[in-house]
């Protein structure tokens, strides 16, 4: 899974099935590709963290 998928980087509809595969157990690796400066502030942001823990991402998935 691209963590800025999750982070809504590339909108809403990409986060909601980001969540939806992490809830159904099918993603077992979580990491990305930074291109650019707009995309580390996607991932700094603390709205990422508190997506995070509220689905368990890290009893379920290893982040990289």
């Amino acid at each position: 899974l691209n963590m800025l998928s999750l982070a809504g980087y590339y909108g809403k509809k990409v986060k909601e099935n980001a969540r939806s595969l992490i809830r159904e157990h099918m993603i077992d690796f979580a990491g990305t590709d930074l291109h650019n400066k707009r995309q580390i502030k996607y991932l700094k942001n603390k709205s990422l963290i508190n997506e995070i823990n509220s689905i368990n991402v890290q009893n379920d998935i290893f982040l990289l």
